[in-house]
C-alpha cells in the first residue's frame, strides 16, 4: 500500500462529487485514502467493517455508499468483499516502472471474483496507455490478464446496498441474485454471431449491462456502437478470430469497461469524454462501411 495518495483539488468541480451529500464526500475520501487502498485502486473490505473503522452505524455508512456506487465512482462486489476505485490510477498513476513491477504484491491481497478481472483489465489498459517502459513492466499475473476472463464465473452486478449490507430492489422485494454467465462450450465470435442470429437475437442492442455502465460513466451511447463495430472487426479477422469465449456480450463489456480499445479520453478542458486519434479513425471507417 502506498502511503501517500494524491486527491486532485479540481474534484471539487466534478459534477458526480458535489452531488453527493456530505456523508457521501467522506465515504468517498475514506476509500481513497484508506490505509489498506493497495496500488491499483482496489482493497479488500466490507461495508460494516468499513462502517464500524469510521464510527457510523452500518445503516448510515450503507446509505453513503450506495449513493457512491450509484455514481459510478466504487465498484463493490459484496460477496467477495472487494472494492474499486476506477479512476484510481488516472490520479494516482505509477511514477516509474518499478512501482508496476510490484502491483503483483496488490494482486495477492485481493479476493478472486468477477470483479477483480475488470481491477486487472483497468490496470493493464492504464499502463499500455502510458510509454513502453510502463507497459513492459506488467508483472506475469497483469500482463495475462484479459479483459474478460475466459472460466465460466459469476458476473458482477451493482445492485443497492440495503443497511444491513445486502442487496435488496425495494421495501418488499426479494434478494437479488447474481447474473451468471451462460453456460456452454467456448465459440469464436463469428460462430456466435451466427448463433444468436438464428435465434433472432440481437448482439448487444439489449445487453443492459454495457449501456448501464455506460450511462454511470457519462459515456455517449455513439461511443459505445463505435467500440462494438471496432469489437466486431477485431474478432473476425487476424489472429482475433481464433479467440474464445462462452460469452462475448460480457468480453465486449469489459472491453468498454477498461476502454481496451483504446478509442476515447476524458478531457479535463472540456469536462467530457471524447474520441482518441484511433477512435476518429474508427468512426471514419463505420461511415465508410458497406
Amino acid at each position: 500500500m502506498a502511503r501517500y495518495r494524491k486527491v486532485d483539488p479540481r474534484i471539487w468541480n466534478d459534477s458526480k462529487f458535489r452531488a453527493l451529500d456530505d456523508q457521501g464526500k467522506l465515504a468517498f475520501f475514506f476509500l481513497l485514502t484508506h490505509p489498506h487502498m493497495t496500488a491499483i485502486g482496489a482493497m479488500r473490505a466490507s461495508v460494516p467493517g468499513l462502517a464500524a473503522e469510521i464510527g457510523w452505524s452500518t445503516e448510515a455508512f450503507a446509505e453513503a455508499f450506495r449513493d457512491v456506487l450509484s455514481k459510478g465512482m466504487a465498484e463493490h462486489d459484496e460477496k467477495a468483499s472487494l472494492m474499486w476505485l476506477p479512476n484510481f490510477l488516472r490520479y494516482n498513476p505509477p511514477e516509474s516502472p518499478n512501482v508496476i513491477k510490484a502491483w503483483v504484491g496488490s494482486l495477492e491481497l485481493l479476493p478472486e471474483c468477477g470483479l477483480l478481472s475488470r481491477v486487472v483489465a483497468g490496470s493493464v489498459a492504464f499502463a499500455q496507455g502510458l510509454n513502453k517502459g510502463f507497459a513492459e513492466a506488467l508483472p506475469e499475473a497483469f500482463a495475462k490478464g484479459m479483459p474478460y476472463q475466459e472460466q465460466e464465473q459469476e458476473q458482477y452486478t451493482n445492485p443497492p446496498i440495503s443497511p444491513q449490507g445486502g442487496n435488496h430492489s425495494g421495501m418488499d422485494a426479494a434478494p437479488q441474485k447474481k447474473a451468471r454467465q451462460p453456460r456452454g462450450q467456448k465459440r469464436t465470435f463469428a460462430e456466435w454471431a451466427e448463433a444468436i442470429r438464428a435465434n433472432g437475437e440481437k448482439a448487444i442492442s439489449d445487453y443492459q449491462p454495457v449501456w448501464s455502465y455506460a450511462e454511470r460513466a457519462g459515456l455517449p451511447r455513439e461511443f459505445v456502437e463505435i467500440a462494438w463495430l471496432r469489437f466486431k472487426d477485431k474478432y473476425l479477422s487476424g489472429t482475433g478470430a481464433r479467440k474464445t469465449y462462452v460469452d462475448w456480450r460480457a468480453a465486449f463489456r469489459d472491453h468498454v469497461e477498461s476502454n481496451y480499445l483504446r478509442l476515447w479520453f476524458w478531457s479535463e478542458k472540456d469536462s467530457q469524454w471524447q474520441l482518441t486519434t484511433a477512435g476518429v479513425q474508427a468512426d471514419k471507417a463505420a461511415e465508410v462501411a458497406p
